[in-house]
């Protein structure tokens, strides 16, 4: 696999870097070039080195076994890192991922002149993204370095593609714009298609984790103006496991001139950060979790964040918000969920069902600590009966189709 040096454009009033992609990789081929791009009016400049498409496209190659030939400069510090990512990669999913050789034209660290000191963070307006706007604006962030002055909102890499093209990206302007505003945060916009790269190379029944190297990717194409990006924590130093974003792995892709910083793993649970939310009515009304990809969480027609409410991620924060207000329906989430939904959600997920078990019983909700107890004897109960069940063979039809990315 061969990484073409990138290339700058301008049209329609937004700036473009792309790296054309040559493959003779079966499941990659014909998908012509890897692009970054990010509206003008922004101010943020995009920077023409190799360094944001070598991390895009590393997992990529990782799935798919071919050695990556890079044209372009790479900072040293990074394809370093790049090496030690790959090792704890193939160390956490052998069957799904290889070592592969990196091969760099060019090692140099961005020049002084070159190297943004802009604060960013990717954004999602989820719990812990908006978690990580709050703790890093103010008064509460004490070092002026690192306090935040972006939120990037990445379209085109996961689940949330074509954003604009569905109307999508302007109610999520006018939703978080006036919430990040008073902060001195401004919501930036960035797009790519790095998300059939992603799809093609994890294959039929795939996986590649690797959300946290597209976000980090989507960062270092802006480094000229940017020096540190957050990625925030889904979980906690105590119990975080391998993910496609880790402490152990996020700050390997950096560079001289961009820090990772994988931010929020301090906090022992996703409970505490949502009691941060609960407290902050401007926040709580704009929470955006939900999962389900046949949902998407906005209402373009309304303008509105809209959660499924069933959904594991809608579920358990329902269940935190009941636990810490004592209601049940909010504003982005036009439905309560049910005891039936939580008890599902806790025989699925058993590190937030503790949580919030321990929450409850420590409230006097003995409803939803029941709840959550009988979604913990489902799970085991599942799983004792699972040797003694007929195996299937091929998708279920009318099942949910595998996401093969994260």
């Amino acid at each position: 696999m061969i990484l073409h040096e990138p290339e700058l454009t301008r049209k329609e009033g937004r700036i473009r870097v792309e790296s054309r992609i040559e493959t003779r990789h079966p499941r990659l081929r014909g998908l012509g070039s890897l692009w970054f791009e990010v509206d003008e009016a922004s101010g943020l400049a995009v920077s023409t080195r190799a360094d944001p498409f070598l991390v895009g496209m590393t997992p990529v190659a990782m799935a798919c076994g071919a050695e990556i030939e890079v044209r372009g400069a790479v900072s040293p510090r990074l394809a370093w890192g790049i090496g030690q990512f790959q090792q704890a990669h193939f160390a956490w999913w052998p069957r799904h991922v290889r070592v592969v050789d990196v091969y760099c034209e060019t090692l140099e660290e961005p020049p002084e002149g070159q190297r943004g000191n802009g604060v960013a963070t990717a954004f999602s307006g989820g719990v812990d993204s908006l978690y990580t706007v709050w703790r890093h604006t103010g008064e509460r962030e004490t070092i002026p370095g690192f306090r935040l002055g972006y939120a990037l909102l990445v379209d085109g890499f996961d689940l949330d593609v074509d954003l604009e093209e569905t109307g999508r990206w302007e109610v999520l302007r006018k939703v978080y714009e006036p919430l990040l505003a008073p902060l001195g945060v401004e919501l930036v916009g960035v797009r790519s298609n790095l998300r059939l790269f992603r799809r093609a190379g994890a294959g039929r029944g795939g996986v590649i984790r690797s959300f946290g190297t597209a976000l980090i990717a989507s960062a270092l194409a802006l480094s000229p103006s940017l020096g540190r990006f957050y990625l925030a924590a889904a979980h906690g130093y105590s119990n975080f496991h391998p993910d496609g974003s880790t402490p152990s792995t996020d700050h390997l892709l950096s560079t001289a001139g961009l820090q990772s910083i994988h931010d929020g793993a301090d906090v022992p649970t996703r409970f505490a950060k949502t009691a941060v939310i609960a407290g902050w009515p401007e926040a709580l009304e704009r929470l955006r979790v939900c999962s389900n990809p046949g949902w998407r969480s906005i209402d373009a027609a309304r303008g509105v964040i809209d959660n499924c409410g069933h959904c594991r991620k809608c579920v358990w924060t329902l269940t935190s918000l009941e636990l810490l207000t004592g209601r049940t329906r909010f504003p982005s989430f036009p439905r309560a969920a049910t005891r039936a939904n939580l008890r599902w959600a806790a025989s699925r997920n058993p590190h937030r069902a503790a949580e919030n078990l321990r929450e409850a019983l420590a409230r006097g909700r003995r409803d939803i600590a029941f709840a959550i107890r009988c979604g913990g004897a489902q799970r085991v109960l599942a799983r004792w009966l699972r040797p003694i069940r007929p195996r299937q063979h091929g998708p279920v039809r009318g099942g949910p189709a595998a996401h093969p990315v994260d």
